[in-house]
Order: C-alpha cells, then sequence, then structure tokens
C-alpha cells in the first residue's frame, strides 16, 4: 500500500504485516527503477485500541468508530492547542473516585487526524494521530488512576466516539460547540438529588415544598432555573444556613458535600 510519495522519484510503502508493538518497517521505493529498500522505525509505536468497536457511516461519508479505549492506549491521546487546561488533582479526585467504584463515564469524543486504522474482529487499532475533543478531565483522571493502581487498568474503561478523517478546524468547532450549549446541571438539582442521603436536605425540602406555614414555603428553587415566584436559590439558602451555624460545626461553609454533611448534624 503506497502511503506518500517523499519526491518524484522515491515513495514509501508501509508492510503492516510485519509491523509490531514497538517497530515499524517500511519499503523506499524507486518510482522509476522499481528498486526497493527496507527502513526500520524503531520509535515506540503510539496506535490506540478501540476494543468492542463498531464503525458507521454517517451523512456526508462522515465515518465514527464507537468502542471501549484500551487503558494503555489512553496515554497516547493528544491535546490541541484549543483545549482547556488540565483540573487540578482535587478536582480530577471525583473522576478517579468513580472508576476505582467501577462506574461507567461519560463517552469522550476524539477526532483522528486521518484514515488509517486496522481491524481484527471488533478490535480497531488506529494509526493516526487521535485528538481529545472532549474528555480531557476523564482521560486525565484515568491516567492518574492507572499510574496509582496499573493493576486494576480494567477498571480504567471509557468509552469513545471517534471522527475519522477529522481535520483541526472541524475539532475546535465541536469543541465550542460542546463547551458554549451545554447547560450546566445546577447546584439545586445536586442538592435536591442527595435528600435520600442527607436528612436535612430531606427537612429542608418538606418545609419549603409542603408546609404552607414556613416563611419560605415555595420561595426556594430546587430546580435547574429560578420560577417568578422563587426568591433564593436552594444552594444561597443552604449558604445562609451554614453562615448561621458556622459557629456551631465547622464545615458549613466548606465544599457543597462536606456542608451538606456538617449541617446535618445541626438540624437533625
Amino acid at each position: 500500500m503506497i502511503y506518500k510519495f517523499l519526491s518524484l522519484k522515491w515513495a514509501v510503502a508501509r508492510i503492516e504485516a510485519h509491523q509490531s508493538k514497538s517497530l515499524y518497517i517500511f519499503v523506499l521505493v524507486n518510482n522509476v527503477s522499481g528498486e526497493w529498500i527496507m527502513v526500520t522505525d524503531k520509535t515506540e509505536n503510539k496506535h490506540v485500541i478501540v476494543n468492542e468497536g463498531v464503525l458507521s457511516q454517517q451523512t456526508a461519508g462522515v465515518k465514527v468508530l464507537r468502542g471501549i479505549l484500551d487503558p494503555h492506549s489512553l496515554q497516547h491521546l493528544q491535546t490541541g492547542t484549543y483545549q482547556r487546561d488540565v483540573g487540578s488533582l482535587r478536582g480530577l479526585q471525583s473522576i478517579v473516585d468513580a472508576i476505582k467504584k467501577g462506574e461507567a463515564l461519560p463517552d469522550i469524543e476524539l477526532g483522528m487526524r486521518g484514515d488509517w486504522y486496522s481491524k481484527k474482529g471488533s478490535t480497531f487499532r488506529l494509526e493516526d494521530p487521535v485528538f481529545i475533543v472532549d474528555g480531557l478531565q476523564r482521560v486525565s483522571a484515568a491516567l492518574r488512576f492507572l499510574s496509582m493502581s496499573p493493576e486494576q487498568a480494567a477498571l480504567a474503561r471509557i468509552g469513545a466516539v471517534v471522527r475519522i478523517n477529522a481535520t483541526e478546524a472541524w475539532e475546535i468547532d465541536r469543541f465550542h460547540t460542546l463547551n458554549t450549549q451545554r447547560n450546566k446541571v445546577s447546584p439545586n438539582i445536586i442538592l435536591r438529588n442527595m435528600q435520600d442521603k442527607s436528612p436535612a436536605i430531606r427537612l429542608l425540602i418538606k418545609l419549603t415544598t409542603q408546609d404552607p406555614a414556613f416563611p419560605l414555603h415555595e420561595r426556594v428553587a430546587w430546580r435547574q432555573n429560578m420560577a417568578k415566584k422563587e426568591l433564593i436559590t436552594a444552594l444561597d439558602f443552604m449558604r445562609v444556613i451554614g453562615r448561621l451555624h458556622s459557629h456551631l460545626v465547622p464545615g458549613t461553609e466548606s465544599a457543597l458535600e462536606p456542608a451538606v454533611r456538617a449541617i446535618d448534624q445541626v438540624l437533625v
């Protein structure tokens, strides 16, 4: 298979059958005389492996591959200059903890800048550079987990959607679309969803939604957006309670979950 022209005289052909994990073998072919020489490249083969892969063709001939990334391939994923910074270790810890528990993470989106891949059964080997479009924090957390627990690599199971023959321009456009049109879940909903584990949250929701005698009855927003008659968000409501009781229990003004646990000690 002719890969690319080096000059009008020479072309390079890749011999896929002789590739190994750490060795590329190429053949230089003289276009004029037919003379050829073998060249080896002993640099590490940095291909990305996708297991349980399914390749589909969308409109306009776009090919998309869906599957599970081999954990050892995560280190070979690249990032473009358009990407955000990797979050702090503290910020990544919640994702690391989810991986430890074997919880499923949302699929990430990737772009392969080229169309060279090989397939064996449902396993795909992506030979061209693969870039992270969406999911940098999940990949970073998985790599941190692997560095700490390499023997548990099977837990770092990350699904991916890979666009074949992507371009940097498409990646940037997709990155902007995903990060400007996506609505972040409101802390109000996160607090509301904690009521099964937090007696304090359960009590406050009951007071604000079911007790007409309570001064803030139907005035606290436990939803994504505030209604006209609501005066305060659930997040600000909890912050006020935390400030009022901070002299009794430390931690009521800290991050969301620790603050809720501290308020539990005060109100229940």
